[in-house]
Protein backbone atom coordinates (compact mmCIF):
# COMPACT_ATOMS: atom_id res chain seq x y z
CA UNK A 1 0.00 0.00 0.00
CA UNK A 2 1.31 3.72 -1.06
CA UNK A 3 -0.40 6.62 1.24
CA UNK A 4 0.00 9.99 0.50
CA UNK A 5 -1.02 13.26 2.21
CA UNK A 6 -0.75 16.55 0.49
CA UNK A 7 -1.13 19.72 3.42
CA UNK A 8 -2.55 23.15 1.32
CA UNK A 9 -1.95 26.65 3.32
CA UNK A 10 -4.08 28.61 0.86
CA UNK A 11 -4.13 32.66 1.84
CA UNK A 12 -7.03 34.63 0.60
CA UNK A 13 -6.43 37.70 2.73
CA UNK A 14 -8.82 37.19 5.59
CA UNK A 15 -7.68 36.75 9.03
CA UNK A 16 -6.25 34.02 8.77
CA UNK A 17 -4.95 31.55 5.73
CA UNK A 18 -6.76 27.99 6.05
CA UNK A 19 -5.75 24.13 5.32
CA UNK A 20 -6.40 21.88 3.00
CA UNK A 21 -5.42 18.08 3.76
CA UNK A 22 -6.20 15.88 0.54
CA UNK A 23 -5.13 11.95 1.00
CA UNK A 24 -4.20 9.35 -1.89
CA UNK A 25 -3.99 6.14 -1.05
CA UNK A 26 -3.28 3.17 -3.96
CA UNK A 27 -2.75 -1.04 -3.69
CA UNK A 28 0.09 -2.07 -5.50
CA UNK A 29 -0.90 -5.65 -6.70
CA UNK A 30 -2.53 -4.23 -8.93
CA UNK A 31 -1.48 -0.79 -8.78
CA UNK A 32 -4.87 1.30 -8.53
CA UNK A 33 -6.61 4.03 -6.13
CA UNK A 34 -8.24 2.93 -3.02
CA UNK A 35 -11.14 4.56 -1.55
CA UNK A 36 -11.98 3.89 1.95
CA UNK A 37 -15.81 2.94 1.17
CA UNK A 38 -14.02 -0.28 -0.82
CA UNK A 39 -12.59 -1.43 2.38
CA UNK A 40 -15.77 -3.11 3.96
CA UNK A 41 -17.71 -6.16 2.21
CA UNK A 42 -21.21 -4.52 0.78
CA UNK A 43 -23.17 -6.03 3.46
CA UNK A 44 -21.10 -4.10 6.25
CA UNK A 45 -20.99 -0.70 4.53
CA UNK A 46 -23.32 0.96 7.26
CA UNK A 47 -21.57 -0.89 10.22
CA UNK A 48 -17.83 -0.47 9.32
CA UNK A 49 -18.95 3.79 8.66
CA UNK A 50 -20.53 3.55 11.77
CA UNK A 51 -17.56 2.22 13.44
CA UNK A 52 -15.00 4.87 12.17
CA UNK A 53 -17.54 7.47 13.31
CA UNK A 54 -18.03 6.27 16.82
CA UNK A 55 -14.29 5.79 17.11
CA UNK A 56 -13.16 9.32 15.92
CA UNK A 57 -16.08 10.71 17.95
CA UNK A 58 -14.81 9.56 21.10
CA UNK A 59 -10.92 10.34 19.97
CA UNK A 60 -11.69 14.37 18.97
CA UNK A 61 -13.36 14.36 22.48
CA UNK A 62 -10.54 12.48 24.10
CA UNK A 63 -8.07 15.21 22.51
CA UNK A 64 -9.81 17.65 22.74
CA UNK A 65 -10.10 17.26 26.87
CA UNK A 66 -6.13 16.45 26.97
CA UNK A 67 -5.72 19.75 24.98
CA UNK A 68 -7.93 21.57 27.72
CA UNK A 69 -5.80 19.99 30.75
CA UNK A 70 -2.62 20.71 29.35
CA UNK A 71 -3.93 24.74 29.31
CA UNK A 72 -1.91 26.17 31.97
CA UNK A 73 -4.16 27.80 33.37
CA UNK A 74 -6.93 25.09 34.06
CA UNK A 75 -6.79 22.98 37.37
CA UNK A 76 -6.09 19.19 37.39
CA UNK A 77 -9.91 19.20 38.56
CA UNK A 78 -11.48 20.79 35.95
CA UNK A 79 -12.44 18.55 33.10
CA UNK A 80 -13.33 20.11 29.26
CA UNK A 81 -16.69 18.57 28.42
CA UNK A 82 -18.82 19.67 25.02
CA UNK A 83 -21.40 22.08 25.57
CA UNK A 84 -24.39 20.67 22.74
CA UNK A 85 -22.11 23.38 19.71
CA UNK A 86 -19.45 21.80 19.81
CA UNK A 87 -21.23 18.10 20.32
CA UNK A 88 -23.01 18.91 17.45
CA UNK A 89 -19.47 20.01 15.45
CA UNK A 90 -18.47 16.79 16.19
CA UNK A 91 -21.46 14.70 15.33
CA UNK A 92 -21.16 17.08 11.77
CA UNK A 93 -18.13 16.43 11.58
CA UNK A 94 -16.70 12.84 11.97
CA UNK A 95 -20.16 11.81 11.71
CA UNK A 96 -21.47 8.71 9.90
CA UNK A 97 -20.95 10.40 6.32
CA UNK A 98 -17.82 8.92 3.29
CA UNK A 99 -17.22 12.61 2.79
CA UNK A 100 -16.27 13.14 6.49
CA UNK A 101 -13.59 10.02 6.12
CA UNK A 102 -11.95 10.82 2.94
CA UNK A 103 -8.56 12.29 4.35
CA UNK A 104 -6.77 9.07 5.41
CA UNK A 105 -4.21 7.27 5.04
CA UNK A 106 -2.39 4.03 6.35
CA UNK A 107 0.11 4.56 9.10
CA UNK A 108 1.54 0.91 10.27
CA UNK A 109 -1.02 -1.05 11.37
CA UNK A 110 -3.87 1.96 11.56
CA UNK A 111 -6.22 3.77 9.58
CA UNK A 112 -5.28 7.14 10.36
CA UNK A 113 -7.96 10.02 9.75
CA UNK A 114 -7.14 13.76 9.28
CA UNK A 115 -9.73 16.84 10.12
CA UNK A 116 -8.44 19.76 8.85
CA UNK A 117 -9.51 23.10 11.10
CA UNK A 118 -13.44 23.87 10.82
CA UNK A 119 -14.34 20.08 10.51
CA UNK A 120 -14.38 18.80 13.75
CA UNK A 121 -13.08 22.22 15.78
CA UNK A 122 -12.82 25.97 15.21
CA UNK A 123 -9.60 26.90 13.20
CA UNK A 124 -7.63 27.97 16.40
CA UNK A 125 -7.89 24.43 17.71
CA UNK A 126 -5.83 23.53 14.84
CA UNK A 127 -5.84 19.76 13.12
CA UNK A 128 -7.15 16.33 14.93
CA UNK A 129 -6.47 12.93 14.21
CA UNK A 130 -7.87 9.75 14.76
CA UNK A 131 -5.16 6.54 14.66
CA UNK A 132 -7.78 3.52 14.09
CA UNK A 133 -5.94 -0.24 14.29
CA UNK A 134 -7.27 -1.73 11.00
CA UNK A 135 -7.47 -5.36 13.46
CA UNK A 136 -10.53 -3.21 15.08
CA UNK A 137 -11.99 -2.99 11.25
CA UNK A 138 -11.35 -6.28 9.67
CA UNK A 139 -13.90 -8.50 10.43
CA UNK A 140 -15.77 -6.19 8.66
CA UNK A 141 -13.58 -5.77 5.12
CA UNK A 142 -13.20 -7.26 2.47
CA UNK A 143 -10.29 -9.99 2.56
CA UNK A 144 -8.54 -8.80 -0.55
CA UNK A 145 -8.52 -5.71 1.30
CA UNK A 146 -7.13 -6.81 4.44
CA UNK A 147 -4.43 -8.77 2.18
CA UNK A 148 -3.52 -5.45 0.70
CA UNK A 149 -3.41 -3.84 4.19
CA UNK A 150 -1.12 -6.66 5.60
CA UNK A 151 1.34 -6.11 2.62
CA UNK A 152 0.18 -9.52 0.99
CA UNK A 153 -0.89 -8.98 -2.81
CA UNK A 154 -4.02 -8.53 -4.19
CA UNK A 155 -6.60 -11.66 -4.47
CA UNK A 156 -9.00 -10.03 -6.71
CA UNK A 157 -8.28 -7.20 -9.15
CA UNK A 158 -11.87 -6.73 -9.30
CA UNK A 159 -12.91 -2.82 -7.67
Amino acid sequence: MISIQFLYDIYTGGAHPNQVIETRNFGRTPFQELSLDQFPTYKNQREFLSEISKFCREEVVRQKRARFQDNAEHTAEQIWEPDQWEDDWIRRGAGPDWKNFENFYIEGDAIRFEFPPYQVAGYAEGFFACSMPFAQLEHLMRPEIVEILRGGERIDSKG
